[in-house]
Protein backbone atom coordinates (compact mmCIF):
# COMPACT_ATOMS: atom_id res chain seq x y z
CA UNK A 1 0.00 0.00 0.00
CA UNK A 2 2.59 2.51 0.76
CA UNK A 3 4.51 1.77 -2.85
CA UNK A 4 1.41 2.37 -4.39
CA UNK A 5 0.85 5.86 -2.43
CA UNK A 6 4.85 6.78 -3.20
CA UNK A 7 3.73 5.72 -6.86
CA UNK A 8 6.91 2.96 -6.62
CA UNK A 9 5.53 0.67 -9.39
CA UNK A 10 8.60 -1.38 -9.79
CA UNK A 11 8.42 -1.81 -6.03
CA UNK A 12 4.61 -2.66 -6.16
CA UNK A 13 5.22 -5.29 -8.28
CA UNK A 14 7.54 -7.28 -6.63
CA UNK A 15 5.96 -7.46 -3.33
CA UNK A 16 2.65 -8.39 -5.08
CA UNK A 17 4.61 -11.37 -6.55
CA UNK A 18 6.20 -11.60 -3.91
CA UNK A 19 3.09 -11.87 -1.61
CA UNK A 20 1.14 -14.06 -4.38
CA UNK A 21 3.70 -16.55 -4.17
CA UNK A 22 2.98 -16.66 -0.28
CA UNK A 23 -0.49 -16.97 -0.72
CA UNK A 24 -0.06 -20.10 -3.24
CA UNK A 25 2.35 -21.52 -0.68
CA UNK A 26 -0.42 -21.70 2.01
CA UNK A 27 -2.80 -22.66 -0.63
CA UNK A 28 -4.67 -19.27 -0.74
CA UNK A 29 -4.95 -20.10 -4.26
CA UNK A 30 -7.66 -17.03 -5.11
CA UNK A 31 -5.64 -14.98 -3.00
CA UNK A 32 -2.49 -15.50 -4.96
CA UNK A 33 -4.08 -15.01 -8.46
CA UNK A 34 -5.55 -11.64 -7.34
CA UNK A 35 -1.56 -10.57 -6.72
CA UNK A 36 0.09 -11.95 -9.52
CA UNK A 37 -2.70 -9.88 -11.87
CA UNK A 38 -2.14 -6.97 -9.69
CA UNK A 39 1.47 -7.39 -10.52
CA UNK A 40 0.97 -8.11 -14.15
CA UNK A 41 -1.46 -4.66 -14.20
CA UNK A 42 1.66 -2.93 -12.76
CA UNK A 43 4.11 -3.62 -14.74
CA UNK A 44 1.88 -3.43 -18.06
CA UNK A 45 1.51 0.19 -16.84
CA UNK A 46 5.32 0.56 -16.27
CA UNK A 47 5.71 -0.64 -20.20
CA UNK A 48 7.92 -3.73 -18.51
CA UNK A 49 6.98 -6.35 -20.77
CA UNK A 50 9.48 -9.01 -19.48
CA UNK A 51 8.66 -8.36 -16.08
CA UNK A 52 4.34 -8.95 -17.57
CA UNK A 53 5.95 -12.44 -19.04
CA UNK A 54 7.03 -13.11 -15.59
CA UNK A 55 4.26 -12.48 -14.01
CA UNK A 56 2.05 -14.18 -16.10
CA UNK A 57 4.91 -17.38 -15.95
CA UNK A 58 3.81 -17.19 -12.30
CA UNK A 59 0.22 -16.61 -12.63
CA UNK A 60 0.79 -19.99 -14.90
CA UNK A 61 2.35 -21.97 -11.96
CA UNK A 62 -0.92 -21.36 -9.66
CA UNK A 63 -3.18 -22.03 -12.41
CA UNK A 64 -2.42 -25.42 -12.13
CA UNK A 65 -3.67 -26.35 -8.87
CA UNK A 66 -7.33 -24.49 -10.24
CA UNK A 67 -8.24 -24.85 -13.88
CA UNK A 68 -8.33 -28.13 -15.79
CA UNK A 69 -5.20 -29.58 -18.02
CA UNK A 70 -6.11 -28.49 -20.88
CA UNK A 71 -6.40 -25.45 -19.86
CA UNK A 72 -3.18 -25.10 -18.26
CA UNK A 73 -1.60 -25.97 -21.50
CA UNK A 74 -3.82 -23.34 -23.47
CA UNK A 75 -2.66 -21.09 -21.42
CA UNK A 76 1.11 -22.05 -21.58
CA UNK A 77 1.59 -22.30 -24.98
CA UNK A 78 0.43 -18.50 -25.43
CA UNK A 79 3.06 -17.63 -22.96
CA UNK A 80 5.19 -19.35 -24.69
CA UNK A 81 4.18 -17.83 -27.99
CA UNK A 82 4.33 -13.65 -26.16
CA UNK A 83 7.91 -14.70 -25.07
CA UNK A 84 9.45 -16.36 -27.92
CA UNK A 85 7.85 -13.03 -29.85
CA UNK A 86 9.41 -10.95 -27.34
CA UNK A 87 13.12 -12.47 -26.46
CA UNK A 88 13.27 -13.03 -30.64
CA UNK A 89 14.07 -16.80 -29.92
CA UNK A 90 16.94 -15.76 -27.34
CA UNK A 91 16.70 -18.13 -24.40
CA UNK A 92 15.63 -17.42 -20.99
CA UNK A 93 14.23 -18.78 -17.82
CA UNK A 94 10.63 -18.07 -19.07
CA UNK A 95 10.96 -20.34 -22.12
CA UNK A 96 12.28 -22.81 -19.76
CA UNK A 97 9.67 -22.48 -17.26
CA UNK A 98 6.72 -22.54 -19.79
CA UNK A 99 8.52 -25.42 -21.90
CA UNK A 100 9.11 -27.75 -18.31
CA UNK A 101 5.16 -27.18 -17.61
CA UNK A 102 3.95 -28.55 -21.08
CA UNK A 103 5.96 -31.35 -20.27
CA UNK A 104 4.43 -32.09 -17.00
CA UNK A 105 1.14 -31.25 -18.34
CA UNK A 106 1.56 -33.33 -21.52
CA UNK A 107 2.82 -36.44 -18.98
CA UNK A 108 -0.47 -36.15 -17.33
CA UNK A 109 -2.20 -36.43 -20.28
CA UNK A 110 -0.19 -39.61 -20.87
CA UNK A 111 1.67 -38.19 -23.91
CA UNK A 112 5.51 -38.86 -23.15
CA UNK A 113 6.37 -38.39 -26.79
CA UNK A 114 5.23 -34.80 -26.30
CA UNK A 115 6.25 -34.11 -23.20
CA UNK A 116 9.85 -35.08 -23.82
CA UNK A 117 10.03 -32.66 -27.02
CA UNK A 118 9.19 -29.87 -24.19
CA UNK A 119 11.82 -31.20 -21.48
CA UNK A 120 14.36 -31.41 -24.38
CA UNK A 121 13.47 -27.63 -25.18
CA UNK A 122 13.91 -26.57 -21.66
CA UNK A 123 17.22 -28.63 -21.79
CA UNK A 124 18.43 -26.95 -24.67
CA UNK A 125 17.36 -23.35 -22.95
CA UNK A 126 19.00 -23.92 -19.84
CA UNK A 127 22.32 -25.06 -21.46
CA UNK A 128 22.71 -21.88 -22.95
CA UNK A 129 22.04 -20.11 -19.70
CA UNK A 130 25.56 -19.53 -17.78
CA UNK A 131 24.36 -17.71 -14.78
CA UNK A 132 22.11 -20.11 -13.10
CA UNK A 133 23.48 -22.51 -9.79
CA UNK A 134 23.15 -26.38 -10.29
CA UNK A 135 20.57 -26.51 -8.01
CA UNK A 136 18.25 -24.61 -9.77
CA UNK A 137 14.85 -25.73 -9.39
CA UNK A 138 14.31 -25.82 -13.11
CA UNK A 139 17.08 -28.22 -13.37
CA UNK A 140 16.16 -30.29 -10.40
CA UNK A 141 12.18 -30.32 -11.77
CA UNK A 142 13.68 -31.21 -15.54
CA UNK A 143 15.34 -34.02 -14.15
CA UNK A 144 12.44 -35.35 -12.56
CA UNK A 145 10.37 -34.88 -15.54
CA UNK A 146 12.94 -36.87 -17.67
CA UNK A 147 13.12 -39.53 -14.79
CA UNK A 148 8.91 -39.66 -15.11
CA UNK A 149 9.13 -40.09 -19.04
CA UNK A 150 12.05 -42.76 -18.52
CA UNK A 151 9.14 -44.81 -16.54
CA UNK A 152 6.32 -44.34 -18.46
CA UNK A 153 8.65 -45.52 -21.67
CA UNK A 154 9.94 -48.61 -19.54
CA UNK A 155 13.46 -47.27 -19.43
CA UNK A 156 14.29 -47.98 -15.96
CA UNK A 157 18.32 -47.26 -16.25
CA UNK A 158 17.55 -43.99 -17.63
CA UNK A 159 15.00 -43.70 -14.83
CA UNK A 160 17.16 -44.51 -11.89
CA UNK A 161 20.09 -41.94 -13.55
CA UNK A 162 17.63 -39.25 -13.81
CA UNK A 163 15.95 -39.82 -10.38
CA UNK A 164 18.77 -39.64 -8.80
CA UNK A 165 20.33 -36.59 -10.29
CA UNK A 166 17.11 -35.08 -9.23
CA UNK A 167 17.49 -36.26 -5.73
CA UNK A 168 20.70 -34.51 -5.80
CA UNK A 169 20.20 -31.31 -7.22
CA UNK A 170 17.47 -31.05 -4.35
CA UNK A 171 19.80 -31.89 -1.48
CA UNK A 172 22.17 -29.21 -2.90
CA UNK A 173 19.12 -26.98 -2.54
CA UNK A 174 18.58 -28.16 0.61
CA UNK A 175 15.34 -29.49 -1.00
CA UNK A 176 13.60 -33.01 -0.05
CA UNK A 177 10.27 -32.65 -2.08
CA UNK A 178 12.13 -33.44 -5.46
CA UNK A 179 14.12 -36.33 -3.66
CA UNK A 180 10.33 -37.67 -2.76
CA UNK A 181 8.69 -37.12 -5.79
CA UNK A 182 11.96 -38.73 -7.90
CA UNK A 183 11.31 -41.81 -5.17
CA UNK A 184 7.13 -41.92 -6.05
CA UNK A 185 8.13 -41.61 -9.47
CA UNK A 186 10.43 -44.93 -8.96
CA UNK A 187 7.78 -46.66 -6.81
CA UNK A 188 5.09 -46.79 -9.15
CA UNK A 189 7.38 -47.73 -11.90
CA UNK A 190 8.06 -50.55 -9.96
CA UNK A 191 4.80 -51.19 -9.16
CA UNK A 192 3.96 -51.20 -12.58
CA UNK A 193 6.79 -54.03 -13.57
CA UNK A 194 5.26 -56.09 -9.87
CA UNK A 195 8.31 -55.77 -7.97
CA UNK A 196 6.72 -54.96 -5.03
CA UNK A 197 9.84 -54.93 -2.61
CA UNK A 198 11.85 -52.24 -4.62
CA UNK A 199 8.55 -50.56 -4.92
CA UNK A 200 8.47 -50.68 -1.26
CA UNK A 201 11.83 -49.79 -0.02
CA UNK A 202 11.45 -46.21 -2.48
CA UNK A 203 7.83 -45.65 -0.69
CA UNK A 204 9.56 -45.89 3.07
CA UNK A 205 12.52 -43.74 2.04
CA UNK A 206 9.95 -40.75 0.66
CA UNK A 207 7.66 -41.58 3.81
CA UNK A 208 11.00 -41.09 5.94
CA UNK A 209 11.75 -37.57 4.85
CA UNK A 210 8.26 -36.34 4.24
CA UNK A 211 7.96 -33.40 7.13
CA UNK A 212 4.96 -34.35 9.01
CA UNK A 213 3.47 -30.84 8.73
CA UNK A 214 3.12 -31.30 4.92
CA UNK A 215 -0.86 -31.54 3.65
CA UNK A 216 0.35 -30.53 -0.03
CA UNK A 217 -0.21 -32.46 -3.14
CA UNK A 218 2.99 -34.72 -1.72
CA UNK A 219 0.91 -36.26 1.12
CA UNK A 220 -2.06 -36.95 -1.80
CA UNK A 221 0.75 -38.64 -3.41
CA UNK A 222 1.91 -40.64 -0.65
CA UNK A 223 -1.95 -41.95 0.60
CA UNK A 224 -2.60 -43.18 -3.11
CA UNK A 225 0.59 -44.68 -3.72
CA UNK A 226 0.42 -46.54 -0.07
CA UNK A 227 -3.31 -47.77 -1.13
CA UNK A 228 -1.27 -49.54 -4.05
CA UNK A 229 1.52 -50.89 -2.31
CA UNK A 230 -1.39 -52.36 0.05
CA UNK A 231 -3.91 -53.56 -2.49
CA UNK A 232 -0.88 -55.27 -4.00
CA UNK A 233 0.74 -56.92 -0.84
CA UNK A 234 -3.01 -58.36 0.15
CA UNK A 235 -3.15 -56.29 3.30
CA UNK A 236 -7.36 -55.31 2.65
CA UNK A 237 -7.39 -53.57 6.50
CA UNK A 238 -4.71 -51.38 5.70
CA UNK A 239 -5.70 -50.40 2.10
CA UNK A 240 -8.96 -49.38 3.56
CA UNK A 241 -7.40 -46.67 6.40
CA UNK A 242 -5.56 -45.23 3.97
CA UNK A 243 -8.32 -45.33 1.45
CA UNK A 244 -10.47 -43.68 4.39
CA UNK A 245 -7.77 -40.85 4.82
CA UNK A 246 -7.09 -40.47 1.55
CA UNK A 247 -10.89 -40.12 0.69
CA UNK A 248 -11.54 -37.56 3.65
CA UNK A 249 -8.26 -35.43 1.58
CA UNK A 250 -9.43 -35.83 -1.53
CA UNK A 251 -13.09 -34.42 -0.28
CA UNK A 252 -11.63 -31.81 1.34
CA UNK A 253 -8.83 -30.31 -1.07
CA UNK A 254 -12.29 -30.81 -3.92
CA UNK A 255 -13.88 -28.71 -2.12
CA UNK A 256 -11.27 -25.89 -1.73
CA UNK A 257 -10.44 -26.61 -5.39
CA UNK A 258 -13.90 -25.95 -6.66
CA UNK A 259 -13.87 -23.03 -4.05
CA UNK A 260 -10.79 -21.74 -5.70
CA UNK A 261 -11.74 -21.86 -9.56
CA UNK A 262 -15.56 -20.19 -8.55
CA UNK A 263 -13.38 -17.32 -7.21
CA UNK A 264 -10.71 -17.35 -10.31
CA UNK A 265 -13.55 -17.40 -12.71
CA UNK A 266 -14.95 -14.01 -11.29
CA UNK A 267 -11.89 -12.87 -10.46
CA UNK A 268 -11.22 -13.62 -14.59
CA UNK A 269 -14.57 -11.73 -15.58
CA UNK A 270 -14.06 -8.85 -13.63
CA UNK A 271 -11.03 -7.87 -14.58
CA UNK A 272 -11.89 -9.09 -18.34
CA UNK A 273 -14.84 -6.54 -17.74
CA UNK A 274 -12.47 -3.72 -16.49
CA UNK A 275 -10.16 -4.37 -19.84
CA UNK A 276 -12.95 -4.18 -22.33
CA UNK A 277 -14.13 -0.76 -20.12
CA UNK A 278 -11.02 0.66 -20.41
CA UNK A 279 -10.52 -0.45 -23.89
CA UNK A 280 -14.17 1.41 -24.54
CA UNK A 281 -13.17 4.61 -22.52
CA UNK A 282 -10.09 4.80 -25.23
CA UNK A 283 -12.07 4.35 -28.36
CA UNK A 284 -15.06 7.02 -26.91
CA UNK A 285 -12.31 9.68 -25.81
CA UNK A 286 -10.21 8.69 -29.64
CA UNK A 287 -13.70 9.82 -30.94
CA UNK A 288 -14.79 12.82 -29.26
CA UNK A 289 -11.21 14.09 -30.10
CA UNK A 290 -11.98 13.32 -33.49
CA UNK A 291 -15.75 15.00 -33.32
CA UNK A 292 -13.46 18.31 -31.35
CA UNK A 293 -11.26 18.31 -34.17
CA UNK A 294 -13.48 17.79 -36.91
CA UNK A 295 -15.99 20.75 -35.54
CA UNK A 296 -12.69 22.78 -35.43
CA UNK A 297 -11.86 21.52 -38.96
CA UNK A 298 -15.83 22.94 -39.60
CA UNK A 299 -15.40 25.41 -38.21
CA UNK A 300 -12.30 27.38 -39.91
CA UNK A 301 -14.05 26.16 -42.79
CA UNK A 302 -17.01 27.76 -42.42
CA UNK A 303 -15.67 31.68 -41.36
CA UNK A 304 -13.24 30.43 -45.09
CA UNK A 305 -16.66 30.13 -46.73
CA UNK A 306 -17.78 33.44 -45.58
CA UNK A 307 -14.10 35.12 -46.24
CA UNK A 308 -14.21 33.68 -49.88
CA UNK A 309 -17.64 34.71 -50.27
CA UNK A 310 -17.09 38.59 -49.27
CA UNK A 311 -14.28 38.77 -51.50
CA UNK A 312 -16.34 37.15 -54.48
CA UNK A 313 -18.83 39.84 -53.71
CA UNK A 314 -16.54 42.65 -53.63
CA UNK A 315 -14.59 41.24 -57.01
CA UNK A 316 -18.61 40.98 -58.33
CA UNK A 317 -19.11 44.33 -57.08
CA UNK A 318 -16.21 46.00 -59.32
CA UNK A 319 -17.42 44.02 -62.56
CA UNK A 320 -21.13 44.80 -61.63
CA UNK A 321 -22.16 41.29 -63.11
CA UNK A 322 -25.57 39.57 -63.97
CA UNK A 323 -27.58 38.81 -60.89
CA UNK A 324 -27.31 35.36 -62.36
CA UNK A 325 -23.38 35.05 -62.38
CA UNK A 326 -23.78 36.21 -58.56
CA UNK A 327 -26.00 33.79 -57.42
CA UNK A 328 -23.65 30.71 -59.68
CA UNK A 329 -20.62 32.21 -58.10
CA UNK A 330 -21.92 31.98 -54.51
CA UNK A 331 -23.25 28.35 -55.09
CA UNK A 332 -20.24 27.18 -56.02
CA UNK A 333 -18.54 28.77 -52.77
CA UNK A 334 -21.15 26.87 -50.48
CA UNK A 335 -21.16 23.61 -52.60
CA UNK A 336 -17.16 23.37 -52.73
CA UNK A 337 -17.25 23.86 -48.44
CA UNK A 338 -20.46 21.69 -48.43
CA UNK A 339 -19.06 18.46 -50.10
CA UNK A 340 -15.48 19.38 -48.11
CA UNK A 341 -17.34 18.52 -44.83
CA UNK A 342 -19.47 15.64 -45.84
CA UNK A 343 -15.87 13.93 -46.74
CA UNK A 344 -14.61 14.20 -43.56
CA UNK A 345 -18.03 12.87 -42.19
CA UNK A 346 -16.85 10.12 -44.27
CA UNK A 347 -13.74 9.54 -42.98
CA UNK A 348 -15.06 9.63 -39.56
CA UNK A 349 -17.83 7.58 -40.58
CA UNK A 350 -15.34 5.03 -42.66
CA UNK A 351 -13.15 4.86 -39.11
CA UNK A 352 -15.75 4.51 -36.76
CA UNK A 353 -17.14 1.21 -38.13
CA UNK A 354 -14.06 0.02 -38.97
CA UNK A 355 -13.31 -0.07 -34.61
CA UNK A 356 -17.06 -1.26 -33.71
CA UNK A 357 -17.08 -3.79 -36.54
CA UNK A 358 -16.82 -6.53 -33.84
CA UNK A 359 -19.87 -4.76 -31.86
CA UNK A 360 -22.14 -3.87 -34.68
CA UNK A 361 -21.56 -7.85 -35.82
CA UNK A 362 -22.51 -9.19 -32.41
CA UNK A 363 -25.52 -6.76 -32.01
CA UNK A 364 -26.88 -7.92 -35.89
CA UNK A 365 -26.52 -11.47 -34.70
CA UNK A 366 -28.46 -10.73 -31.72
CA UNK A 367 -30.83 -8.83 -33.42
CA UNK A 368 -30.99 -9.73 -37.11
CA UNK A 369 -34.06 -7.62 -37.35
CA UNK A 370 -31.76 -4.45 -37.33
CA UNK A 371 -30.85 -2.72 -40.32
CA UNK A 372 -27.60 -1.61 -40.59
CA UNK A 373 -28.14 2.09 -40.15
CA UNK A 374 -30.27 0.83 -36.92
CA UNK A 375 -27.21 -0.80 -35.56
CA UNK A 376 -24.62 2.26 -36.47
CA UNK A 377 -27.13 4.39 -34.51
CA UNK A 378 -26.53 1.96 -31.69
CA UNK A 379 -23.13 1.88 -31.87
CA UNK A 380 -22.78 5.84 -31.64
CA UNK A 381 -25.12 5.54 -29.01
CA UNK A 382 -22.79 3.63 -27.11
CA UNK A 383 -20.05 5.30 -27.48
CA UNK A 384 -21.86 8.50 -25.80
CA UNK A 385 -22.74 10.58 -28.61
CA UNK A 386 -26.25 12.15 -28.29
CA UNK A 387 -29.01 12.49 -30.85
CA UNK A 388 -28.05 16.00 -31.93
CA UNK A 389 -24.00 14.82 -32.70
CA UNK A 390 -25.73 11.75 -34.27
CA UNK A 391 -27.91 13.31 -36.65
CA UNK A 392 -25.14 15.95 -37.89
CA UNK A 393 -22.42 13.08 -38.06
CA UNK A 394 -24.91 10.89 -40.23
CA UNK A 395 -26.61 14.05 -42.34
CA UNK A 396 -29.58 13.68 -40.99
CA UNK A 397 -31.97 15.20 -39.05
CA UNK A 398 -32.69 15.01 -35.57
CA UNK A 399 -36.26 13.75 -35.82
CA UNK A 400 -34.58 10.94 -38.13
CA UNK A 401 -32.42 9.63 -35.35
CA UNK A 402 -35.07 9.81 -33.07
CA UNK A 403 -37.43 7.64 -35.26
CA UNK A 404 -34.39 4.80 -35.46
CA UNK A 405 -34.04 5.49 -31.69
CA UNK A 406 -37.69 4.50 -31.38
CA UNK A 407 -37.54 1.52 -33.83
CA UNK A 408 -34.53 0.09 -31.79
CA UNK A 409 -36.32 -0.28 -28.57
CA UNK A 410 -38.81 -1.93 -30.11
CA UNK A 411 -37.28 -4.00 -31.98
CA UNK A 412 -35.34 -5.57 -28.95
CA UNK A 413 -38.71 -5.37 -26.93
CA UNK A 414 -37.85 -2.44 -24.47
CA UNK A 415 -40.53 -1.34 -22.24
CA UNK A 416 -40.53 2.38 -21.25
CA UNK A 417 -38.59 2.26 -18.31
CA UNK A 418 -35.47 0.00 -19.80
CA UNK A 419 -32.88 2.79 -20.66
CA UNK A 420 -31.55 1.80 -24.05
CA UNK A 421 -27.90 2.93 -23.53
CA UNK A 422 -27.65 1.18 -21.01
CA UNK A 423 -28.40 -2.11 -22.44
CA UNK A 424 -26.16 -1.28 -25.18
CA UNK A 425 -22.96 -0.06 -22.61
CA UNK A 426 -23.93 -4.08 -20.97
CA UNK A 427 -22.81 -6.08 -24.09
CA UNK A 428 -19.99 -7.57 -24.94
CA UNK A 429 -18.72 -7.92 -28.31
Amino acid sequence: HLFRQLEFPYFTRITCTVCGQLCSHANLYTEAMEYMAEAHTVALQMGDTRGALTCTANLNDIRLNVLSTDDCISYNLELLADTDNFFEGKPNTIVAGTCLQLAHLYLKLKDPATAAGYAARTADTLMHIDYLPPHFFLYTNLYGIKAEIACMLGKEADALKYADECSQRGRLGNKVVPEIDANFILFRFYMGRGQVRKAKRHLDHAESILPISDKSYIYLQLLENKCLYYNAAGNAKAELEQFKLLHEYKIKTHEEANKHRINYLALAHDIELKKRQIEDQKTQLSFRTQELNMASYHLEQRNRLLTDIEESLNTLKKARPKPEVIFKTISKTIKRAYNKEEEEKERFREKFDETQREFIAHLHRTYPQLSATECRVSALLRSGFNTKEIANLLSASTRTIENHRQHIRKKMNLNGGENLGLLLNAMQH
